[in-house]
């Protein structure tokens, strides 16, 4: 299955200063759901994969070996992160939400 995907990251505020790099569960506990308000598009593109889990598994690998990234200058994902699918099978597209946590990938209700 081909997706189209955003891959998003905190912007650089004193505010999410406090919220960057902790995992789902204690950012949900202690400040509340995650806002997707508090990002930024660091990239976007098409990724190829059997499901959404394995989609963003493969982009944690592309951000962080960064051997296929031409003219990208951001930072590696890391947990707090957030990749944006959109599931172009389907009319109209599904979009779907996954924070990127301290293993594996978080689906976000939004």
């Amino acid at each position: 299955m081909k997706y189209t995907y955003t891959f998003d990251q905190l912007k650089d505020t004193e505010e999410n200063a406090r919220i960057h790099f902790l995992n789902y569960q204690y950012t949900v506990d202690h400040f509340g759901p995650v806002d997707l308000g508090r990002y930024f598009t660091a990239d976007r593109g098409t990724v190829e994969a059997p499901n959404e889990q394995l989609a963003c598994e493969k982009l944690f690998q592309k951000y962080n070996i960064r051997d296929d990234l031409q003219g990208y200058a951001g930072r590696s994902m890391s947990v707090s992160d957030v990749v944006h699918l959109w599931d172009n099978s389907a009319d109209p597209p599904v979009e779907t939400v996954w924070f990127c946590d301290n293993i594996g990938f978080v689906r976000v209700e939004v």
